[in-house]
């Protein structure tokens, strides 16, 4: 597993991630797909940060998405979201 979600589940956390490639199971780990295409990934987008957040999770990662000019909208998305996470 990743280091930040090693670290996670270590302390006894559950981690909700969402990637296009998934790393070895673990059960405090729920793995959700990310689309490969970016038209798709952008319309799942929200519904599956809902689906993360309402999972009951200690964590929420997400796997940077390329930096190309055809993921440029899924990435300011995640940018966005990222900026309104936390505990305030």
């Amino acid at each position: 597993l990743p280091r930040r979600i090693q670290e996670a589940v270590g302390d006894g956390g559950r981690v909700a991630v969402l990637a296009q490639h998934e790393a070895d199971a673990h059960d405090r780990v729920v793995w959700h797909a990310a689309a490969g295409d970016p038209a798709c990934y952008a319309r799942e987008l929200y519904a599956k940060l809902r689906t993360m957040d309402h999972a009951g999770v200690d964590l929420i990662l997400i796997e940077s998405p390329p930096r190309t000019p055809e993921w440029f909208a899924v990435n300011d998305r995640l940018q966005r979201a990222a900026r309104g996470a936390g505990k305030g």
